[in-house]
Parts: structure tokens; sequence; C-alpha cells
């Protein structure tokens, strides 16, 4: 899905132009930040199999408490707001589950997100 960028029409050229060239920056980083996301995804996958053959659940509450503080920190250090943290890996631990269990159990229905 591709949207227009917002409009900088009413602001100074040179002022727009720094407001361009700063979101093209932004632009730049969600592409790595997405492919860093769809290479994690890839392990996922990957544990997900290892859990099979190794006859481990796909959800382990201590992995998820781990990352939560894990990351917390990480991104404290960083100067990331410990909300912002918390809810990007309780999202992406999530979906890595879903991922998990549609190959643990592929015969468990579509997630409304893959039928869009």
């Amino acid at each position: 899905m591709h949207r227009p960028k917002p409009s900088t029409e009413k602001l100074k050229p040179r002022v727009k132009k720094g407001i361009e060239d700063l979101r093209n920056q932004i632009d730049v980083l969600d592409r790595g930040i997405l492919g860093l996301l769809a290479q994690r995804m890839d392990l996922v996958k990957e544990i997900g199999q290892q859990k099979i053959d190794m006859g481990l659940p796909a959800y382990q509450s201590d992995r998820l408490a781990w990352l939560l503080v894990n990351r917390s920190l990480l991104g404290s250090q960083l100067g990331l707001p410990t909300g912002l943290i918390i809810d990007i890996y309780t999202r992406i631990h999530q979906e890595s589950l879903q991922v998990q269990n549609q190959i643990t159990c592929p015969s468990s229905k579509p997630r409304e997100s893959d039928q869009v």
C-alpha cells in the first residue's frame, strides 16, 4: 500500500527541502527496519521448526520475560521510552508465536491479517 507523502507545499522552500531530506532519511531507515524484521521472522520460523524437533511448545514464558527486560534496558540505554520498547517487542513476540503456531499446528485457521 503506497500513500502519498504529506504535503509541505505551504512551507518556505529551504524549510520544505530540509523536512523532505529528513523524511527521506527516515524512509531509508524504515526500509532497513522492515528488512531486519523480515530477517527476524525468518529466524522465528527456523526456531519454530527446531521446537517441533525437540518437542518444545511455541510459547515459553521465560523467553518473553527475558526479552522484555533485556530490550527495555537496551532501549533505555539508547534513550528510547521503555513503554514504546515494551509495546513493540510484545507485538513482535505475539506475531512470532503466531508464525510458530502455524508451523507447529499447520491445520489451524489462517489469521485475519493473512487474509488481507
